[in-house]
């Protein structure tokens, strides 16, 4: 395994691009420290490979793609498939959200199907261009143009009951 000698770089990522990829694992992970898991695995792969990205909306892609296949990973892993669901947290809320409006968009936003959910994360909550996020989840930009259309109708119903 060849690690990179310079750890500036990491920092650097990692304080830009920290939140956006915590966020998208907060949002299909039902515990805590299991996302804490992934989230350091999404980064330290970052650190042990010798990536050369084009420009920064690449590297981003890269360390979103990561985020998405490492949870889905999680999440079909026997381990997961048989737990006890008494021993998930309650809710697994990012460190961004901080009030009490914030986090109820962000309990709707879990609420939502996993194909509205990753749209919403993406697009709204980490600022991803429609076309790059459309790539990350592999589906056409009308595709995920709709997505995100059904996304904001669900949520609009379900904020409005929450009033």
């Amino acid at each position: 395994m060849q690690v990179m000698s310079d750890n500036s770089d990491l920092k650097f990522v990692i304080g830009k691009y920290g939140d956006a990829v915590y966020n998208v694992i907060c949002s299909r992970i039902s515990r805590r420290a299991e996302a804490d898991d992934i989230y350091q695995e999404v980064f330290l792969l970052y650190y042990t490979k010798e990536l050369d990205f084009p420009d920064e909306a690449a590297r981003r892609s890269w360390l979103i793609r990561t985020a998405l296949n490492m949870t889905r990973s999680a999440n079909r892993s026997s381990w997961n498939i048989f737990r006890d669901d008494g021993e998930l947290d309650a809710e697994t809320i990012p460190d961004d959200v901080r009030t009490p409006q914030e986090q109820s968009l962000w309990n709707a936003v879990r609420g939502l199907r996993d194909k509205y959910r990753l749209p919403v994360i993406l697009h709204y909550f980490n600022g991803v261009p429609v076309a790059e996020a459309a790539n990350m989840m592999g589906i056409g930009e009308n595709t995920f143009k709709s997505r995100l259309m059904r996304a904001r109708k669900l949520l609009k119903t379900e904020l409005e009951n929450l009033l």
